[in-house]
């Protein structure tokens, strides 16, 4: 015998079988004064679904640039060096 957990949006009402298809959000407001050492109780969560979430921009969107390679310990090194030799030859001139 096994059991299903179905998952669902409080939002649309949308169900899942999988857990990282909803997930829990809260809004904490607190005063600038306190200190708060947890998050938000239990009961002040919310269960989304993505679509939700990406409707409301919750979820942050992929950037469209690519990154910039990281350089490696040669490159910069030969970056360096280049820089210089560029001093040294316009020191001569």
């Amino acid at each position: 015998m096994t059991k299903t957990t179905i998952y669902t949006c409080d939002k649309c009402g949308a169900t899942s079988e999988k857990a990282d298809d909803i997930i829990g959000i809260a809004i904490v407001v607190q005063q600038s004064s306190y200190q708060m050492a947890y998050g938000a109780p239990k009961s002040f969560y919310k269960h989304w679904c993505i679509p939700c979430l990406k409707k409301f921009d919750l979820i942050p969107q992929p950037s469209k640039d690519k990154p910039k390679p990281v350089p490696t310990f040669n490159d910069l090194i030969e970056e360096l060096m280049e820089e210089i030799v560029g001093r040294q030859m316009d020191e001569r001139s």
